[in-house]
Order: structure tokens, then sequence, then C-alpha cells
């Protein structure tokens, strides 16, 4: 059955909207945007036609796909324009960030460790600005399971969660859960016993940002050696955290 005139209708806004805010249409969008218009679907009515950040996306059709089985090969590089991260946030994009936030935050709770690596990845960079953002992904449930893979042997994984860490706890209600929900000695033991230099230094940038809230302050002082390696890691020149 084809696609209905409705749907037709709002992928061709989208195309036309996108094309007046002088965005960069990636090769492969366009493409699938043409086999959207052009395939044999069940008629459906989409939510919104406001655009989201294209990698956010990209990696949710990929797994949906892998998921069901259904054939999608994946771009190389989803394209990440920085015109497209500017848009002003709106409550549509909002709730597509909360969809995206809650499909990943499944996928990292029953995934395989490459799995988890992939989401928590996604999870980071959807992590990277915003404070609607910061607060929507928090309450997804992610910060609890980013710690549970501070622990982790694979360094890359640890790597990864305690960036997205280091992202989210630049909102202040997101400090708060991190702390309460016991990631702070957890944070402490990274920057110790790191399986990475990238690691060390991320969780080390974190731990400065919760020392802002006075009675972490007096937390983080109470906990063995960790003001002082604090200080002895910046105090080696180590470069600044890389979210």
């Amino acid at each position: 059955m084809d696609v209905t005139d409705e749907v037709r209708k709002q992928v061709e806004l989208l195309h036309k909207q996108s094309r007046r805010a002088g965005l960069f249409i990636d090769p492969a969008e366009e493409l699938l945007r043409n086999d959207v218009l052009s395939s044999n679907i069940p008629p459906c009515k989409l939510l919104h036609t406001n655009l989201i950040p294209s990698h956010a996306l990209c990696s949710l059709i990929c797994q949906w796909c892998e998921k069901k089985g259904a054939p999608f090969e994946k771009p190389e590089k989803c394209a990440r324009n920085g015109a497209l991260e500017s848009i002003a946030t709106t409550k549509a994009t909002l709730e597509a960030t909360k969809m995206t936030a809650v499909f990943l935050v499944e996928n990292l709770s029953t995934g395989t460790t490459e799995v988890k690596k992939q989401v928590a990845d996604e999870l980071r960079l959807l992590a990277k600005c915003g404070m609607e953002k910061w607060a929507c992904i928090a309450e997804a449930g992610v910060i609890p399971l980013l710690f549970s893979l501070l622990s982790s042997d694979d360094p890359k994984l640890q790597d990864i969660a305690v960036t997205a860490l280091l992202n989210l706890s630049i909102y202040v209600n997101n400090k708060i859960q991190i702390v309460e929900v016991g990631c702070l000695d957890a944070i402490i033991r990274v920057l110790k016993d790191g399986r990475s230099m990238e690691s060390c230094d991320n969780a080390t940038t974190t731990l400065f940002r919760l020392l802002v809230i006075d009675d972490y302050k007096r937390m983080i002082g109470e906990k063995d050696d960790a003001i002082s390696t604090m200080v002895d890691y910046a105090a080696e020149g180590k470069r600044a955290g890389q979210t």
C-alpha cells in the first residue's frame, strides 16, 4: 500500500524546511527521504516535522532496524551539522530527545558490551549541550546505568561512561543525582586507577564540577586522597576534560 498523501506532504515539508534553513543534507538522508516517498509501506502519520540532530536519529533508525531484522545500511558518518544543533529548542524537539533517550537507555540496560559502547556513546553525544536535554536524559534513567559502567574492564566503555557523566554534570540537578546514586566513589576510583588517560582526565573534571556544591566539597574532601590526587593530576599539566 502506498504512503498516504499526508505523509508525503509532511516529508516534502521537512525537505523544504531544511532548504530554507540552509542546512546540509547528507546524501544518505536524501536517498532515504526519496525511498520513503517512493516505497510501499503501511499508511502512518508523522508526530511532527521538526528537525532533530541527525546522528541521534540515524542511530535510532539503525538500532530499530537491527532489532526488527529490517535491512538498513548505516552511512559511514552521520551528518552532524553545526547549524542543525543550534536550532532553538522546542517542545517537539524535546519530545523527540526524550523518546531517543528512553530508547537508548533501554538498550544500554540489556545490550552486549559492544551495543552498550555504541549506545553510551550516542547518549554522550546527546548530552553535549542544552539544559533541557541534560534534564530529560537524566529523567530517562541513564545515570545509574552509567554508574555501573564506570567499573567496566573495557577501557573504551569506561571512558564513554565517565565522559557522559561529565557532560550531564553541568546541570545542577544532575550533579545531585550523580552523587545520590553513588557515583562519587566510583568516579574517584576512575581518577586513581582509570584504564585510560582520557578516563582519568574526565573523572578529574567531573569531580571539579561537583565541587561547585558546598556539601560535596566536604564529601569529596573526606574521601581518602581524593583532593590530593586531583591537585597532583592537575599539576602534572593534564589536558582539560574531553566531552
